[in-house]
């Protein structure tokens, strides 16, 4: 015997906690976070630091919407057709049509071949890891999907596509439904409404339907962030109080108005800066600690 059994657990290893991944577009993404705090707010950076003994990663692409996440995470696996014959990179047609996004990288496999989708020359190209690999038509499965089932997911998407609600909606549960194990878990972000999207407007009463149903099918895996926008508790976390934001005379006309506060506004009136960045950043990891993620 080299010890007690007291012993021997409190000098195990730790279990390996479970990854964190985020989904989503622009404001995922951090948006304009670089803008209005003294050092920039990125999302990926901040929750790398509090899950400090767990991967984090970033999937999320400004300019992407929920079927393009929905492909990441191979909920959606769209039958793929080369326009060439031969070996080496292919430029493929999706069906259901995805609109190509210039930046996204995605590895997976067409039928048994292996390689890794991208949107280079304005369209989806398909480029196999073994260079001399011929692609045929065949199924599109993203790898993302089965290499972070267990992980924990935050996603914020849809706001790209917000008229096409029920797909958004759809998207979302079947993002939800795709994790696996005891650690499988998801939290989703609600959209925010710019000055564009006021109430009234298609964008602002699709994205009002969007929150309802999300609030009631999520529950506490649920955090509307344009509510935490308006919030002034929220408003008076340290950093914005220092920076004198809840006083602000823009902010108290905002708050008056039920529209989000310029201050938190970046430069383009689309997305948030780093104070807005901030300010949900706090709002997400409270949640994340009621949900026992932290």
């Amino acid at each position: 015997m080299t010890g007690s059994p007291a012993g021997a657990a409190f000098l195990a290893p730790p279990e390996p906690a479970p990854g964190l991944a985020l989904w989503g577009s622009s404001s995922m993404a951090s948006g304009l976070g670089h803008e209005g705090t003294p050092l920039p707010i990125r999302f990926h950076e901040q929750l790398g630091a509090a899950f400090w003994s767990a991967p984090v990663e970033s999937f999320a692409l400004g300019g992407t919407t929920s079927w393009h996440t929905a492909l990441q995470r191979a909920v959606l696996t769209p039958l793929a057709t080369p326009e060439a014959e031969g070996p080496g990179p292919v430029v493929v047609a999706l069906d259901p049509y995805l609109p190509p996004r210039p930046g996204l990288e995605i590895p997976g496999t067409i039928g048994p071949v292996v390689g890794t989708l991208d949107c280079a020359l304005g369209a989806f190209r398909f480029t196999p890891a073994d260079p001399a690999a011929i692609v045929q038509e065949g199924t599109f499965t993203s790898s993302l999907g089965a290499r972070t089932r267990t992980w924990r997911h935050v996603v914020w998407t849809g706001k790209n596509n917000i008229l096409e609600t029920d797909t958004v909606l759809a998207h979302i549960r079947a993002l939800r439904a795709a994790v696996a194990g005891p650690t499988g878990d998801t939290l989703v972000l609600g959209p925010w409404a710019t000055p564009a999207d006021g109430t009234g407007s298609a964008r602002g009463e699709a994205m009002a339907a969007l929150r309802e149903a999300l609030a009631a099918e999520c529950g506490d895996r649920f955090l509307d962030v344009g509510a935490a926008l308006r919030d002034p508790a929220s408003l008076a976390i340290a950093p914005l109080a220092a920076a004198g934001i809840p006083e602000d005379p823009g902010t108290r006309s905002a708050l008056a108005d039920a529209t989000t506060p310029p201050l938190l506004v970046g430069s383009d009136g689309t997305h948030l800066n780093g104070w807005g960045n901030l300010l949900v950043l706090d709002a997400l990891q409270r949640r994340m600690q009621e949900v026992g993620w932290l």
